[in-house]
């Protein structure tokens, strides 16, 4: 009878420290467009739509393509409110230059970086650490509306479609 009881107590802690390693999950999105661009494109249409969500000490992300984009260089995460340009954060695809309609991933803490610098283009940007871009606040700028994600094109090196994260 003991033995079951030690057992039981045993596998009731186990359950119990399992659900307290569970991250709480925090969604956001955000929807593409070429007008939403700080220098709207012309000679690229389409729309999109991101999703990420933070997990913890990481980030999982999804972002769909409407219809597939040609020439992709690069998608970046980067602060700014609406109709502003802003340093990088994160890099969530630098190439090759590729035609995308959906793309996933994750990135953690030690991922979130700031550009020195606006990029030339995606390949070529030099991104540099800095302590106000921490994951922290990406996660904080994301809950203020202050970041939005930029996708980077042959054609549109300063981006041919943004959406705001909300």
């Amino acid at each position: 009878m003991r033995k079951v009881a030690t057992v039981l107590a045993g596998l009731s802690m186990a359950f119990a420290i399992a659900g307290c390693n569970a991250y709480d999950e925090e969604t956001h999105s955000a929807t593409l467009a070429g007008g939403a661009a700080v220098v709207p494109t012309s000679t690229e249409t389409g729309a999109g739509t991101f999703n990420l969500t933070f997990k913890g000490p990481a980030a999982e992300w999804q972002l769909t393509l409407s219809p597939a984009l040609a020439n992709v260089t690069g998608i970046h995460i980067h602060d700014g409110a609406a109709g502003v340009a802003g340093l990088m954060y994160v890099v969530l695809y630098d190439g090759p230059t590729a035609t995308i309609s959906t793309l996933r991933g994750a990135f953690s803490a030690d991922q979130v970086t700031a550009c020195a610098t606006a990029p030339a283009n995606a390949g070529g940007t030099a991104c540099v650490a800095t302590a106000s871009r921490t994951f922290g606040n990406i996660q904080a700028a994301a809950q203020a509306h202050t970041v939005y994600v930029d996708v980077h094109t042959t054609v549109n090196n300063a981006g041919a479609l943004r959406g705001q994260i909300n």
